[in-house]
């Protein structure tokens, strides 16, 4: 899991994470699911927990291989550009949650004729940010303090 300053940010490093995953594991393919939310959640110690994580949880478990999926909420308050390249992917009633929630899944791939000088992908850091990815079972942990609510993002790997 993830957590990010801001929708933008979170979108931004989904989407690199994803390019990553495909530039790099080539020889053997990573399979990389990704769903996200935005939200106040409660941070405890190096965790945060709360309905975002669960929505955003529950997001990534829709999501299939090479693929981001998103929320209304966070594409309200996503940036014109980030808004305008995603698909909506319709109602999905989700374990937990009393009503159906609209889901959107963010187009990142090349051919999807994102200009990359839209989203720096290349220059893009983890500022103003918690950083927690899980893979392996192994954990890697970077803190650095947020000063506004996070959006929480939920990473899966594997088939």
């Amino acid at each position: 899991m993830s957590a990010f300053a801001d929708p933008d940010a979170a979108a931004l490093a989904a989407r690199q994470m994803q390019l990553r995953a495909q530039e790099r594991c080539q020889d053997r393919p990573l399979s990389v699911r990704i769903g996200f939310h935005w939200g106040s959640v409660i941070r405890l110690k190096d965790d945060y927990l709360g309905d975002v994580v669960n929505l955003a949880a529950r997001v990534a478990g829709l999501a299939t291989v090479e693929r981001i999926l998103t929320t209304q909420t966070v594409r309200d308050r996503l940036s014109g550009t980030l808004q305008e390249n995603m698909y909506p992917r319709g109602d999905k009633a989700l374990k937990g949650f009393d009503t159906p929630v609209d889901v959107w899944e963010v187009l990142w791939r090349p051919a999807t004729d994102l200009a990359p000088a839209r989203f720096a992908a290349d220059n893009f850091v983890f500022a103003d940010s918690h950083l927690r990815l899980r893979h392996g079972g192994r954990n890697t942990s970077s803190t650095r303090p947020m000063s506004r609510s996070p959006s929480a993002v939920w990473i899966r790997t594997g088939s």
